[in-house]
């Protein structure tokens, strides 16, 4: 891949978000006290199972265990998207062009799934939340008030950690956009450089990653007792859905034998999700796990939420950061199970819009139909149920691998 897509991805967002944060609090006085009206340190007592599995994430990303080797493996005996023009409709036509044009190309699909996935993964949200006739008018004040906040003041209080705390959300924004930058909604798109990567789908989950990191900044930054918590309980969090959405990931990068976006989508002829629905089903469940949705919204909407000192600006680049990231894990989703783009009739473009959009709305009614789970009971299910069916998957998949060879 050009890596010139992630540079200017990376540079655009974290330069432009860094800027508007700063210039939105440059004039705002500090408040006297935090939000909970307390004084105290946030040094507070967490419980050592949660500190102690936040703590290994910042150490090492878990998925390095298990991904790692594929990527190293397909890297040596040189397996690239397309290179064999097996499918010469997404062979890449950009080789007549400009490589700057090229790479702003992608850039700029990214900013445009960025934008507008956070935007639509919003609405999904909101419709199944209050459904669609009570909640149209709901959604245009939604909408008014999170255009207003989104240029207010955001200073904190007195005793914030100014660089964790203001530099979160511009991290937590740029994460997303380069885990865009390997994401195809069609033909066109599938010969861009980024998801031609050979490894792009270890490349997004890697990315994806540095969000928990730009969450525990924010809970870490904010100084307050509810937010260091939160902070520990996201690390916590994803460390124990990631495991399992890799596995449920690797059940798909082995059957098309490539961790390429677009590679993936083009071997399926038939749907992954097809012949693989667990490793389907653990995927939705992990990924809601991932992007913190509700039931297992903790650490970002419970008692204890990362956000909690945060007020105008960036309390709104952290919200649409959320949206965004979740509507990516069901456009990936969409390409390792659903066969992205592909379907008769309509153009790529829609059915990748349709699928994703199914995906969104199974998950949000999840989160509509069950209470809050609690952090003992989210470690407990990802621990004792999703890492060993999605081990279970993989052993499967390699077994009816086998049988058809």
């Amino acid at each position: 891949m050009d890596y010139r897509v992630a540079f200017v991805v990376a540079a655009l967002l974290l330069g432009t978000t860094s800027v508007w944060v700063l210039l939105a609090s440059r004039n705002a006085r500090p408040r006297d006290k935090r939000t909970d009206g307390s004084r105290q340190s946030a040094w507070t007592q967490v419980d050592v199972r949660y500190a102690v599995v936040a703590l290994l994430f910042l150490a090492f990303d878990m998925e390095m265990i298990y991904m790692f080797p594929w990527a190293v493996a397909y890297r040596q005996v040189g397996i690239v998207c397309c290179d064999s023009g097996r499918w010469p409709r997404v062979r890449l036509e950009a080789r007549r062009l400009r490589s700057m044009t090229v790479t702003l190309a992608n850039a700029a699909l990214a900013m445009a799934l960025l934008v507008g996935g956070a935007a639509w993964a919003a609405i999904v949200d909101h419709v199944m939340r209050s459904g669609v006739k009570g909640g149209s008018l709901q959604l245009a004040d939604r909408v008014r008030t999170f255009l207003s906040l989104l240029f207010a003041p955001d200073p904190g209080h007195q005793r914030i950690d100014r660089v964790l705390f203001r530099g979160a959300a511009p991290v937590a924004i740029t994460a997303v956009g380069l885990g865009a930058i390997v994401v195809p909604i069609g033909d066109s798109t599938a010969a861009l450089p980024g998801p031609q990567l050979a490894v792009g789908i270890f490349f997004y989950l890697v990315v994806l990653d540095v969000m928990a990191v730009a969450l525990f900044m924010a809970g870490w930054g904010a100084n307050a007792r509810p937010g260091t918590e939160a902070a520990f309980l996201a690390g916590a969090q994803l460390v124990s859905y990631l495991i399992p959405l890799g596995f449920a990931v690797t059940g798909a990068v082995m059957a098309a034998e490539s961790l390429s976006a677009t590679t993936l989508v083009l071997h399926q002829r038939v749907p992954f999700g097809l012949w693989q629905p667990l490793g389907l089903a653990i995927y939705l469940v992990a990924a809601m796990g991932q992007t913190y949705r509700p039931p297992v919204d903790l650490p970002v909407g419970g008692d204890v939420d990362v956000r909690v000192e945060y007020r105008g600006a960036a309390r709104r680049l952290l919200d649409g950061s959320l949206y965004a990231v979740w509507f990516l894990a069901a456009s990936m989703g969409v390409l390792l199970f659903l066969g992205g783009w592909r379907g008769p009739w309509l153009p790529g473009q829609i059915w990748f819009v349709l699928k994703t959009t199914l995906l969104l709305i199974m998950m949000a009614w999840l989160g509509v139909r069950f209470r809050r789970l609690t952090m003992a009971q989210l470690i407990r299910g990802a621990w004792l149920v999703l890492i060993p069916a999605s081990i279970f998957n993989v052993i499967l998949v390699g077994i009816l691998m086998m049988l058809a060879s």
